[in-house]
């Protein structure tokens, strides 16, 4: 999909190369009873190799790029312990701790798809590791009101070997296209490793829920927490085309909802509805290209605060107890604002989403789902989700940055920008 000046997408399509995924995962779960506290120990493996040959191509300029991937080892291992209170009582709790440690290599060859010549190659072992520990407390202050609260505090480090190789005459050899873009080869290497490749990161994030009942099958609740995507730390090609390390900050997100979950008609109807507002700290993106010379592309990062918002009502219509349908309307409206600051004064540009979404799943029991368990809890359902439909209008708000000599507004479209919920690490729990 390449953008026109006109602000429409004009479709190129291309050869597909071949590509392989593999993983696998093993975990385990122990639960003692101590009497007064349920202790639960949630230890986690998982590895992942590919393999993919992609092709892009924009026959309008001449470029084209062959890009070699792998990712001959990527390894997760997570342990997890809690001690939970049991159930009754007016107050209920639970601490833990958890580590996680992802050990990975990545290897990315690009070379041009005519003359052959290397672009780039990329050769990273990174290895984060991270530690956590949390409390959660849910007291009842009514018979029919709750007030639950938690608190985690995490450490995050993250250590980058990476050998990056550009080559330098992409904009002094051949022309695009031609058999000789490229040549000869004037190649750059630059590393990064020890202290210079390491980082740190700590995060301290919270969650505070309030519910009440209406009634037995009647509930509003109002939920507010916090969450947050650790930093990275990557080397790639810079503006002059040559290597330069890229940094990305911590992410962070602090979200606000409120609520209700109803049954009627002796359960057999139920009706959710909720309104929510995210505000993102340094909401960042890392595929951004300043390079000024065609067929060269230089990325780096951008970080700018950002608002999202919007309601999700929704009803579940269980049709008898062997089968269920969920049919779901959702409306959500998002704000991203990006700032610059020139000359002193501050300048932002808005940009903003409003879209409807429609889908309909399926839920069928198992049999004998008691002896089947996910992660965290017993499997009951296989559930399928079929013709998801959206319909997204949007507008982009230029602000002075973006006007055109003499002080006329350039007109564009954004596609395919998706609020990412749930990406984040928080107190969050299913509700």
């Amino acid at each position: 999909m390449n953008l026109q000046t006109d602000g429409t997408y004009d479709k190129v399509y291309g050869d597909v190369g071949p590509g392989t995924n593999k993983f696998r995962q093993y975990w385990a779960e122990f639960n003692l009873d101590l009497g007064g506290a349920n202790l639960v120990y949630i230890p986690a493996f998982r590895t992942w190799t590919s393999s993919a040959l992609n092709y892009s191509r924009v026959p309008a300029i001449g470029l084209a790029v062959d890009q070699d991937i792998s990712t001959p080892k990527d390894e997760f291992m997570t342990h997890e312990l809690r001690l939970a209170s049991q159930q009754g009582g007016k107050l209920k709790w639970q601490i833990g701790a958890l580590y996680y440690q992802n050990d990975l290599r990545s290897i990315v060859k690009a070379t041009d798809g005519y003359s052959g010549a290397l672009l780039y190659n990329s050769d990273v072992a990174k290895k984060t590791t991270a530690a956590g520990v949390f409390g959660e407390a849910t007291y009842a202050l009514a018979d029919t009101t709750r007030l639950n609260a938690g608190l985690r505090y995490d450490y995050t480090k993250v250590a980058v070997d990476q050998t990056y190789t550009a080559n330098l005459n992409l904009c002094c050899g051949g022309p695009l296209g031609s058999t000789t873009y490229g040549y000869p080869e004037i190649l750059q290497t630059q590393t990064l490793s020890g202290q210079e490749g390491k980082r740190t990161y700590r995060n301290v994030t919270y969650k505070v829920r309030l519910e009440h009942d209406l009634s037995p099958r009647n509930l509003l609740y109002a939920l507010t927490s916090s969450g947050f995507s650790p930093g990275d730390l990557s080397v790639t090609t810079g503006r002059t085309g040559a290597p330069t390390a890229v940094e990305f900050k911590t992410e962070t997100l602090t979200s606000y909802e409120v609520g209700s979950k109803n049954r009627f008609f002796g359960n057999r109807l139920q009706v959710n509805g909720s309104a929510f507002y995210y505000v993102y700290g340094g909401y960042q993106v890392g595929n951004i290209n300043i390079s000024d010379i065609i067929g060269l592309t230089a990325f780096t990062a951008i970080s700018a605060p950002a608002r999202a918002y919007g309601g999700e009502p929704g009803n579940l219509l269980p049709a008898n107890a062997a089968r269920s349908h969920r049919n779901k309307l959702e409306l959500h409206q998002g704000v991203f604002r990006r700032q610059a600051r020139t000359s002193g004064s501050r300048q932002h540009q808005d940009l903003r989403l409003l879209f409807f979404a429609q889908g309909h799943s399926e839920r069928h029991p198992l049999p004998d789902s008691g002896q089947l368990r996910s992660r965290h809890r017993p499997v009951g359902w296989v559930e399928h989700h079929a013709a998801w439909r959206c319909s997204v209008p949007e507008q982009l708000l230029l602000g002075p940055t973006q006007a055109e000599p003499g002080g006329r507004r350039a007109g564009r479209r954004a596609h395919g920008i998706a609020i990412r919920r749930g990406r984040y690490r928080n107190m969050a729990v299913a509700r």
